[in-house]
């Protein structure tokens, strides 16, 4: 009979995978809450690298058409993650011409 059977052997990668989406978790709630705290300190008018230097690489960007008080422009929205049961995350609003913010949207 071999030292390891089948069952610890199975045992273990079923530990280990519940050990990697614990931390996983973990790392990804850390980064969301950073996120919203980090999103408190934005202002309108700031510039993209201002925005950046506080908040890091976007998750994901895009160009759309955004109301603005009574007009639709087209800016530019920047997207940061926020906790798992959220709805919508960290958005922050751009205009395609100066590239300043003009909305921040932080949940």
């Amino acid at each position: 009979m071999p030292f390891f059977s089948k069952s610890y052997f199975w045992k273990g990668l079923a530990l280990l995978s519940l050990i990697y989406l614990v931390v996983d978790y973990t790392r990804y709630e850390i980064k969301a809450s950073e996120n919203i705290a980090n999103c408190q300190r934005l202002q309108l008018g700031m510039t993209v690298e201002e925005v950046i230097e506080i908040m890091g690489k976007p998750e994901s960007t895009r160009k759309l058409k955004k109301s603005i008080g009574v007009n639709y422009i087209e800016v530019n929205k920047y997207h940061y993650s926020t906790t798992l049961g959220a709805s919508t995350g960290v958005d922050i609003y751009f205009s395609l011409e100066s590239e300043l913010v003009l909305k921040v949207d932080c949940l």
